[in-house]
């Protein structure tokens, strides 16, 4: 489960509000072994902004609507809201 918050910390050493997930920069390692199934629920608990997540360098093949790209393969998480993520792990390698 991943919550993303508004959160203050300081990554670069200077305090300042920033997104977070699960109250930490950056998330949480999700490790998967070829032809896992990644099954992950995401919580909104920003004020005002809606969110996703996109799984950077994840292949999606038949599972497009799963990307967590705002606003081209799915509408963004409202506050409050949540969304299941639900894809398999198709190719070997590190993303990030």
């Amino acid at each position: 489960m991943l919550n993303v918050a508004e959160n203050t910390l300081a990554p670069d050493g200077f305090e300042r509000k920033m997104m977070s997930i699960n109250g930490g920069f950056p998330g949480p390692t999700i490790t998967a072994d070829w032809g896992d199934y990644i099954h992950v629920i995401v919580n909104n608990h920003l004020t005002t902004n809606g969110t996703s997540i996109h799984w950077h360098g994840v292949r999606q093949l038949g599972t497009v609507a799963q990307d967590g790209t705002n606003g081209l393969t799915e509408c963004p998480i409202p506050p409050g809201g949540s969304k299941e993520y639900l894809f398999r792990a198709a190719a070997y390698g590190t993303s990030w």
